[in-house]
């Protein structure tokens, strides 16, 4: 999947196909692999892999200088660089996630879709974006494991962003991190007014039992629950994060209204995550959420 304008194309099945790996899903996995300049066909439903088939989430980087060597430049540079997570389920159902490491806000940093196997090539076809399922692109690529490295090739349809962004660096089977799983929380009235919020409303939007999940592919949710019945207009929380170190990197899918990019310290000790928040700095409300109270594991 690659976040490309070319031929007049707003953007392209991420080339995050590189990620093959995990990448953004996973993902970001996440420039992109399924952007075929030349269309075609929809393909199959999403059906059971073969035997032997590198199920999980693969990541790889692709550098400024790799896209430059591969002909690229200005925008489709910024916009396809990056860590990419590409995963591939067991369903036959497949995201790529990608991080930008320059800091820019990628326009579409997340492909889902469905993929088919036949021998040594995956097809892989996007139905997230929606626009990529409706212009019938796909990409086609070759795979070739070798422990835990897989190594991809474009095969047919695509464009030079693919080419770099499947083949330019093996793919890396993505490591279990403490992090995955679902953690939970509650924030109070009183937690929210010792942190000097005293609006009825505030209160009422930001107090509650939170739940976030933190998924193997590079995707997370937060749902929110009122504990004593008040409405909440945006209970649920959803996009894509990656892990660096002792910080998680974190981007805001919907609502769009609070779309963007966050930062997170985090630590895991026994059940318990505690989590501070990086940037933005200056956001009150999400730190009372995020540091009232250590998250609880209550599943893997």
């Amino acid at each position: 999947m690659a976040n490309r304008e070319i031929a007049g194309r707003s953007g392209s099945f991420h080339a995050s196909l590189a990620l093959l790996a995990a990448a953004s899903i996973a993902m970001g996995l996440l420039a992109a692999a399924c952007s075929a300049l030349g269309g075609g066909p929809s393909g199959s439903q999403a059906a059971t892999p073969p035997a032997g088939f590198p199920v999980g989430s693969w990541t790889t980087s692709i550098s400024r200088e790799d896209l430059s060597a591969g002909g690229l430049e200005g925008d489709l540079i910024d916009q396809n660089e990056g860590d990419f997570v590409l995963t591939f389920e067991a369903d036959g159902t497949f995201q790529q996630v990608q991080t930008s490491t320059i800091g820019v806000t990628l326009r579409e940093p997340i492909f889902r879709g469905h993929y088919t196997v036949t021998g040594d090539e995956v097809r892989l076809d996007p139905e997230f974006p929606v626009h990529y399922a409706q212009e019938g692109v796909y990409d086609v690529v070759r795979w070739q494991l070798d422990g835990d490295v897989l190594h991809l090739s474009l095969a047919s349809h695509g464009d030079p962003i693919q080419v770099v962004v499947y083949g330019a660096h093996p793919w890396r089977r993505a490591a279990a991190s403490g992090l995955v799983g679902t953690w939970q929380a509650t924030v109070t009235r009183e937690d929210l007014q010792r942190g000097g919020v005293a609006d009825p409303g505030l209160l009422n939007e930001n107090a509650g039992r939170f739940t976030r999940g933190f998924a193997a592919g590079g995707t997370w949710t937060m749902a929110q629950e009122s504990l004593d019945g008040s409405p909440i207009r945006n209970p649920v929380f959803r996009g894509s994060y990656a892990v660096e170190g002792n910080e998680i990197a974190v981007h805001v899918d919907f609502p769009t209204e609070y779309q963007g990019d966050e930062r997170y310290g985090w630590a895991v000790d026994g059940s318990e995550l505690r989590l501070t928040l990086v940037e933005p700095a200056d956001d009150v409300l999400n730190r009372l959420v995020t540091e009232s109270h250590p998250w609880t594991r209550t599943s893997p």
